[in-house]
């Protein structure tokens, strides 16, 4: 009877650690899934505008990168290509439209998800960005910084 009571307590500890085991397994899997962010690029030359988005973004749990030109953006998304780009259209140097459109003439990135965020909204510039390929068309006026973290998670 001994001998049983012994083997069911030690079958018992065997199952527990098994589980602890499956368990300890998934949180460390849960946790290298959270920690493998997304990787946002913003194009933004209002230092202010871009830097409360930043600060939002990454409170939201992605890598956020930033220029605050057109040319310099474009070279560095080249270089390493994130997996959306938030792109103003009145750009210094090169505009927004300049960079979206070498961006879909690029192989390395012709299909990367694009946000415009701009105070441009006339209709013929909202069709241009569109018939170039555009995830989305937010004028900065109409949206928080709270709904373009929400459109950004909705595209990714």
């Amino acid at each position: 009877m001994l001998i049983l009571q012994v083997y069911y307590k030690i079958t018992s500890i065997k199952h527990k650690v098994q589980y602890t085991t499956h368990l300890l397994h998934l949180s460390l899997t849960t946790v290298y899934y959270i920690r493998m962010a997304y990787r946002i690029f913003i194009v933004e030359d209002d230092d202010f505008l871009r830097s409360l988005a930043v600060g939002k973004l990454e409170k939201e749990g992605f890598v956020v990168e930033t220029a605050s030109n057109g040319s310099d953006g474009l070279t560095r998304i080249l270089e390493t290509p994130p997996e959306l780009l938030i792109l103003d259209l009145m750009l210094p140097e090169m505009s927004g439209f300049e960079v979206l459109e070498k961006i879909r003439s690029t192989d390395t990135v012709k299909n990367l998800k694009v946000v415009v965020f701009s105070n441009l909204g006339e209709e013929t510039d909202i069709k241009r960005c569109l018939e170039l390929g555009v995830s989305e068309y937010l004028i900065k006026a109409n949206f928080t910084l709270d709904e373009l973290a929400e459109k950004v998670k909705s595209l990714l």
